[in-house]
C-alpha cells in the first residue's frame, strides 16, 4: 500500500516546507555537514511520505489538528543521520516535532 504521496520517501530537506514554519538551516539535514548535529541517533533524514498508511490510516487522520487532522498515531520507517533505521509511531504533533527538532 503506498501513502497518498505520489513518492515512497523523502529527504528531510527543509527548504521547501519554510511556509510552514520549519527551517533548514537549523532543523533540515539538507547541505548540512554530520558533524553538524548535536543528535544525530533522533535526526530523521529520510522517511515514508505517508504518515499512517503503514497502520491502515490515511495521513489526514495523523497530520497535527493545527494543520486540519485528527492528530492520531501514525507509523513511518525513518532513517536517521547516524544511519540506523526505525518504524517510528507517533500522532501528528510528536511527527512534526520530530522533524522540527534543531539540529
Amino acid at each position: 500500500m503506498r501513502g497518498e504521496n505520489p513518492h515512497s520517501y523523502a529527504y528531510l530537506c527543509l527548504h521547501a516546507w519554510q511556509s510552514m514554519g520549519f527551517d533548514n538551516a537549523t532543523q533540515g539535514v539538507c547541505g548540512q555537514h554530520l558533524a553538524r548535529f548535536r543528535k544525530p541517533a533522533d535526526k530523521p533524514m529520510v522517511f515514508c511520505d505517508s504518515l499512517g498508511c503503514h497502520v491502515g490510516m490515511s495521513d489526514d487522520e495523523v497530520l497535527p489538528e493545527s494543520w486540519g487532522g485528527g492528530n492520531r498515531v501514525g507509523g513511518m520507517s525513518t532513517c536517521f543521520a547516524d544511519g540506523h533505521v526505525a518504524f517510528v509511531r507517533l500522532n501528528g504533533d510528536g511527527i512534526v516535532g520530530l522533524y522540527a527538532d534543531p539540529l
